[in-house]
């Protein structure tokens, strides 16, 4: 991960205000080789810095009445004793990382679930129009059924009359 001057900065002179007893005057806010951030031109000074730890963190505090004297806050400690600010930093990161790949996951498994639901729905539906066509068949079956027996019976009852009257008519002659 590649950080920014700011955060380089806040990192170092975090450390650098617990090395000397909790209380820096912003004035003496180091750069990376050591030396004093007031000393040679740069494109971050000491105030802004001061700036950026305290109101946009609130990792020092900074007297409000002028004064240079910066002290780290409860804050500020808790960053210090969990490695430093930029290793807070990309913890943030990964953590919101995981949040991302958390909530891509749930969505992921959310379209599964809408989709076997919709599969679940659609072969509920088709089980019932299956079903109806079974008892549409069977009672067609049923009907074919009862015509084939009474077909039987007419046939046999019309073969029986049949064969009285030839058996009639072979004996009158």
């Amino acid at each position: 991960m590649k950080h920014n001057r700011f955060d380089i900065l806040t990192d170092i002179n975090l450390k650098h205000i617990k090395k000397e007893n909790n209380w820096v005057s912003y004035y003496n806010f180091i750069k990376e080789d050591g030396k004093r951030l007031e000393d040679e031109y740069s494109e971050i000074d000491s105030k802004s810095l001061v700036n950026y730890m305290h109101y946009d963190y609130g990792l020092i505090t900074y007297p409000s009445d002028g004064g240079d004297i910066c002290q780290l806050t409860k804050k500020g400690f808790e960053v210090i004793e969990n490695g430093g600010w930029l290793k807070v930093l990309e913890n943030n990161l990964k953590l919101e990382q995981a949040k991302i790949e958390k909530q891509t996951e749930r969505e992921n498994i959310k379209d599964k679930i809408d989709l076997l639901t919709a599969e679940n729905l659609e072969y509920q539906n088709s089980k019932i129009e299956l079903e109806k066509q079974i008892q549409n068949l069977t009672r067609d079956n049923l009907r074919l059924n009862n015509w084939d027996i009474r077909f039987r019976w007419l046939i046999a009852i019309g073969t029986f009359i049949a064969g009285i009257i030839t058996h009639y008519l072979l004996i009158s002659k």
